[in-house]
């Protein structure tokens, strides 16, 4: 595929939703949409839908559902002039996406701002940074605004994340790197449902609390311990036994939980569980809601922090936005960075 440079139109600072001088993107603009219709929230008629939104507004639209094909439609929306691209898909399309975007521009500063539509099962960043609502009504409301057709749009942004399987590999890029029993639970999740079935963002968060729930019994089916080593900028620490371990830049995760309470800087946050944690389903509601109190300390188990960089020594797999991650130890600990600012459009 040729290589084409996607340039941000430029953003002004206009009075808007969401406070006092919140970056917004002013139309017209050309929004082009990129369409996969294996996703979750895209199966039945929503496809359909989203195919006749679209065409009402002459919008360019691709079909995408692999990797290659996420690739080649993004560069036909380039070719159609496309200023603003409109993801419909799921967590998965999402990161495949940007990481074809990110390795083309080289630098997440030069991306144009990006539209999320909620069409995916979990759909956990659309509904952190997306357009709120059924994928092709969203969809409809940009494509009016993008017109010229009136409404107040501002910009949502969050960090990138750039996840190395070991030092020098190829990064993929996304928002939410999970492991041990957010990990099992994604592929206990992906082994339990049907080709045909529609979980939404209930399905995977209800494996997680399932897995939690479990948490330190012997015949445990889902959670179970992970011995992680974690670095801040440095060489991984000592490996503790996590039940719970994830990284994440989104604001929101799925049910509306915010499980983080790091008081660091750094974009990058970063929760950990370890196993035999003091009171862990007593502490369950200040876990989800990010309100540790005294009882979610290191002492007792629980870790939160924030970094610009991380290093994970681990042996077991990952999931960045449902995309596996095989660690390869022998070459190095797996590697977080920060590699700067998604701007998605928000009505």
């Amino acid at each position: 595929m040729p290589t084409k440079t996607r340039h941000s139109p430029d953003l002004t600072t206009q009075p808007a939703p969401g406070g006092p001088g919140a970056p917004s993107l002013q139309p017209p603009v050309t929004v082009g949409v990129l369409h996969n219709p294996r996703s979750g929230g895209n199966r039945g008629r929503t496809d359909l839908r989203v195919r006749r939104a679209a065409a009402r507004y002459g919008a360019p639209l691709a079909i995408a559902r692999t990797p290659a094909e996420i690739e080649a439609g993004l560069a036909q929306l380039a070719q159609h002039g496309a200023t603003v691209v409109a993801l419909s898909g799921g967590d998965g399309t999402i990161q495949a996406a940007l990481t074809t975007l990110q390795k083309e521009t080289g630098a997440t500063d030069t991306l144009a701002p990006i539209a999320l539509l909620r069409s995916g099962t979990t759909a956990m960043t659309a509904r952190d940074m997306g357009l709120p609502g059924r994928p092709d009504r969203a969809l409809d409301r940009l494509l009016a605004w993008a017109g010229g057709s009136g409404g107040d749009c501002r910009i949502h942004q969050r960090t990138l994340l750039a996840v190395r399987s070991h030092p020098g590999a190829e990064p993929l890029y996304g928002f939410f790197l999970g492991a041990a029993a957010i990990a099992q639970g994604v592929a206990h999740f992906h082994q339990q449902r049907s080709p045909g079935r529609r979980g939404g963002g209930l399905g995977p968060a209800l494996t997680l609390l399932r897995g939690m729930a479990e948490a330190g019994h012997e015949k445990a089916r889902i959670a179970r311990p992970v011995p992680i080593g974690v670095g801040n900028g440095g060489s991984p620490g000592p490996a503790r036994d996590y039940l719970v371990f994830f990284v994440t830049s989104l604001e929101r995760l799925m049910l509306g939980m915010t499980p983080y309470w790091g008081s660091d800087e750094g974009p990058i946050r970063y929760t950990g569980i370890e196993a035999g944690a003091s009171g862990l389903l007593r502490q369950a509601f200040r876990i989800v809601r990010g309100r540790p109190g005294k009882a979610l300390c290191p002492e007792r188990g629980y870790h939160s922090h924030n970094a610009e960089r991380l290093e994970l020594a681990l042996d077991s797999c990952l999931y960045l936005d449902g995309e596996r991650i095989t660690p390869v130890p022998e070459r190095g600990p797996v590697t977080v960075t920060a590699a700067g600012p998604v701007r998605c459009l928000v009505l």
